[in-house]
């Protein structure tokens, strides 16, 4: 478990179950937060079954001298890891988006009380924040993906000011400055996506303001310019998390709904639910079918620290 439950966080994995970052977030109404925590694995490979021998063999039994443990050799499962803190944020937050990966990581936007829209940007480059370039508009309840915090991040929808307050804009971070892109054919809040700066899918939402909203299946596709809509989700939902690519995506529910769809990059299709209901959680961009972390959340009336690795067939703690 992270080191501090929280909601409505940051967080990056992008390609990879062994390393992790989570950052910001709230740990109660108006208390935002700039803790920040990474997540290293220091178990042996899930990949590989191996135990520091060559001729090693999943099933073997064998005793580790280190620790003065009887073991035995297994293949699979999730990363055993820990989680530690890092340099904090410049800018207590919550609402916001994150992209890229542990050692390049950027944190999107966001909010303060009372709540306040801000167009904060930060770096991570592994060790600690910096404030970059902020973007164009200020807004909360978006999302971001992206290969590179520092180079390469899309920003998408979010929730602005009234009366124009579900938006659709798209804005891309080149590494220095953010340019608007082709907007959303329908703007709203709360949505996810998943994929990169030139192949992009986004999906569900809510169309009304925030809490109690209008929840939406819609699906649109990114060329890198323009935005097109495809085959919705099966179930409308909000405040939901993402990960994969455009045509390999994963889209993970929230709220006391455990639900759990693959895209194909033409449909959606449910699959294997979560273990533990919760929102405002974040997800890492990866292989989908595979390799996909699931990190902490609310669970009324507190906070969850909970972590689950989704191996493609199932979630486990």
């Amino acid at each position: 478990d992270l080191g501090t439950g929280r909601r409505e966080l940051g967080g990056s994995t992008n390609g990879s179950n062994t390393v992790a970052l989570a950052f910001g977030g709230a740990t109660s109404p108006g208390a935002v937060q700039t803790a920040t925590e990474e997540w290293a694995f220091t178990g042996i490979d899930p990949s590989t079954p191996a135990a520091g021998y060559a001729d090693a063999i999943t099933g073997d039994f064998y005793y580790n001298s280190s620790t003065g443990e009887y073991k035995t050799v297994n293949d699979g499962g999730a990363p055993i890891g820990t989680w530690s803190s890092g340099n904090n944020l410049n800018t207590a937050r919550d609402n916001m988006a994150g992209a890229g990966t542990q050692t390049s990581a950027m944190s999107v936007n966001g909010s303060n009380p009372p709540p306040t829209n801000i167009s904060n940007v930060e770096n991570y480059d592994g060790t600690s924040w910096a404030e970059t370039t902020e973007n164009n508009t200020p807004r909360r309840y978006g999302t971001a993906n992206g290969p590179s915090g520092n180079t390469s991040v899309i920003y998408i929808g979010g929730y602005g000011a009234p009366p124009v307050a579900n938006i659709g804009n798209t804005e891309i971070w080149n590494g220095s400055s953010w340019s608007e892109s082709g907007d959303l054919d329908k703007g709203r809040n709360n949505l996810a996506s998943a994929g990169t700066t030139t192949a992009n899918v986004a999906f569900g939402g809510e169309t009304n303001p925030p809490f109690g909203g209008a929840s939406q299946a819609y699906t649109e596709l990114f060329d890198g310019s323009s935005w097109t809509e495809v085959n919705a989700l099966n179930e409308g939902r909000n405040s939901k998390a993402g990960a994969g690519t455009s045509g390999a995506a994963i889209s993970v529910d929230e709220g006391g709904n455990t639900n759990v769809e693959l895209w194909d990059g033409t449909s959606w299709a449910e699959t294997t639910n979560y273990n533990t209901p919760r929102g405002g959680f974040v997800t890492g961009p990866s292989s989908p079918q595979s390799d996909v972390l699931l990190m902490t959340g609310q669970a009324p009336p507190g906070f969850l620290a909970n972590c689950e690795h989704w191996n493609g067939t199932t979630w486990t703690e």
